[in-house]
């Protein structure tokens, strides 16, 4: 085996060990946001603003996510570049997100902020485990990758749309927060009752026979 060979081995095998660990680190975030039982742990005497850490967290989080989207498919691949962005984000925007979720109190701060900003947090959890699976582990698996980039993008463009989401939160507030559910909500049911009545004036209309 020669130094070059030892040194692309060695750098794979840091990479795999990152990943591994970033994998558990967020299937355990995960674990716990859907384990509505598990007591919180206590706040803090004096807490940070929870929209402003989310919404820095996720700025930081996309800017990671998308050099991180560049080393993967861009050549030459470079093991040891990645792995220190995965280290970075797996010691920093991710458990700030999963802190600030903690800060949350269902029952001082209510189910509207507890459970919109807990939604796209774990959707962003659970998008950077796709991305963590289309990482190559191994030299042989670069050109796999290059050659089916799709799941990369997809991946990274559903955590960008997230991250974005988290810092409008931040730029709004709760208030604004509200605001959109419920236009949301307005769209949607305006458009079931549209729907329904098309179907209704369609049903009312007589067959004609040919």
């Amino acid at each position: 085996m020669t130094d070059v060979q030892f040194v692309t081995e060695n750098a794979f095998g840091e990479l795999g060990l990152t990943v591994t660990s970033t994998f558990s680190l967020l299937s355990q975030f995960i674990t716990s946001l859907d384990a509505r039982s598990i007591k919180a742990p206590e706040r803090p005497k004096d807490p940070p603003n929870t929209l402003n850490l989310i919404g820095d967290s996720a700025k930081l989080l996309k800017a990671q996510v998308t050099k991180l989207s560049l080393l993967v498919l861009n050549r030459p691949f470079t093991p040891t570049a990645i792995t220190r962005i995965l280290r970075d984000i797996s010691t920093g925007c991710l458990p700030a997100l999963m802190g600030a979720t903690d800060l949350v109190r269902q029952k001082e701060d209510g189910h509207i902020l507890f459970y919109i900003i807990r939604a796209p947090i774990r959707r962003l959890f659970r998008q950077m485990i796709n991305l963590m699976g289309e990482v190559p582990l191994h030299e042989t698996q670069v050109d796999a990758v290059k050659k089916t980039d799709r799941g990369t993008l997809v991946s990274t463009g559903i955590v960008w749309e997230t991250c974005d989401l988290l810092i409008e939160m931040e730029k709004t507030g709760l208030v604004g927060i509200v605001v959109q559910q419920a236009q949301e909500y307005r769209d949607l049911l305006q458009d079931a009752i549209a729907e329904l009545k098309e179907w209704t004036e369609s049903a009312k209309r007589p067959e004609l026979n040919l």
